[in-house]
Formats: structure tokens, C-alpha cells, sequence
């Protein structure tokens, strides 16, 4: 089964908020948006510490990329959002991807030889 990164906990790398307040998963993060001050928002933002943290501890480099021009905790929010609800998917891509592209190999295999075939049977 694909890893869920969203909810899975950093362990020993907590993120901590101004005030001493341990957050412990993306999606912790998520929901701990909607009541933190805006002022200790847009510290964490401007000095780049979500997406450092989401990098660093998760490997999440698209993500942290993203998060990184998020222009206000709304953007940032909307951002997570649409992420926690492609990670599944995106999951299940990656644990399965070497049988897809062999599965892709075969069909494209096939394919060329029932071309090749046409082609020498107009002969």
C-alpha cells in the first residue's frame, strides 16, 4: 500500500510554530492554518520554513516548490488542499510504476510487430 505522506508523522523533525507548537504531519499543518495568527503565518512563510520543512522531511520537492510562491495563507491552504487530495493517487503511480511500464512495453512491442507484419504481408 502507497505511503500516505500526508498524514505521515515527521518523528524526530517536528515542524515548530512561533509559541513552541509542534506540528507533526501535512495534514496537521493543514488544519492548524485556520487558527494560527496571520503575523506567524507569513513569518513561517517569508523565511521559506513550510516549504523547507515539507522538503527536507518529506522529499516533497513539487509541493515545496509550490508552497514557496503562496502569496497568503489562503493560496497556501488551497495549495496543501489540492495536494493531500492528488497524493493518494500520485502514491499508488509510484509503487506500481515499474509494472506500468512494463505493462506499457509489452503494448507498444505488440504494437510495432503487428505494424511490421501489416507492412510485410503488402509485400
Amino acid at each position: 500500500m502507497a505511503t500516505d505522506n500526508a498524514d505521515k508523522d515527521a518523528q524526530d523533525k517536528p515542524f515548530v510554530l512561533e509559541g513552541g507548537k509542534q506540528v507533526h504531519s501535512i495534514r496537521q499543518l493543514y488544519d492548524e492554518l485556520e487558527a494560527m495568527p496571520d503575523a506567524v503565518f507569513q513569518g513561517h512563510q517569508q523565511r521559506k520554513d513550510f516549504s523547507n520543512w515539507i522538503q527536507k522531511v518529506y522529499s516533497e520537492y513539487g509541493l515545496a516548490r509550490r508552497l514557496r510562491h503562496c502569496t497568503g495563507k489562503a493560496h497556501f491552504k488551497r495549495e496543501l488542499g489540492t495536494w493531500m487530495s492528488q497524493e493518494p493517487a500520485v502514491g499508488w503511480l509510484r509503487q506500481h510504476q515499474d509494472e506500468l511500464l512494463r505493462d506499457l512495453l509489452c503494448f507498444a512491442l505488440g504494437l510495432i510487430v503487428g505494424i511490421v507484419a501489416m507492412l510485410l504481408a503488402r509485400l
